[in-house]
């Protein structure tokens, strides 16, 4: 995975209610990743950013951790890459958090 991707993640945080994001989302290629974001937290919009680290296993399979400091917090999930590394589907890999999401390399 590298360069450029729109996102869109939504779901359920247990607890506490709906969450759905879209934005844009940079991988380096070297396992890192980041981005600014603005999220709906059961109603409540919440800005920032963050950034992490991600690793590709042979098969297109991986996993990922977002570390996001305005949330006090960092998530984990597991992804699979699909169409020749053009897309992504993600989900949520932590207690408490039912999210999935996809991501769609841009290109210009």
């Amino acid at each position: 995975m590298k360069g450029r991707h729109g996102y869109s993640y939504s779901g359920t945080v247990i607890g506490v209610g709906p969450v759905a994001t879209a934005g844009l989302i940079f991988f380096d290629g070297q396992g890192n990743v980041a981005a600014d974001y603005v999220v709906s937290v059961n109603g409540e919009i919440i800005r920032g950013s963050f950034t992490g680290v991600y690793t590709v296993n042979p098969d297109c399979t991986g996993l990922i951790r977002l570390d996001l400091p305005v949330l006090g917090l960092s998530l984990n999930g597991s992804f699979v890459i699909i169409n020749d590394g053009q897309e992504t589907f993600f989900t949520g890999n932590d207690p408490g958090y039912a999210i999935t999401g996809v991501t769609k390399k841009i290109t210009l």
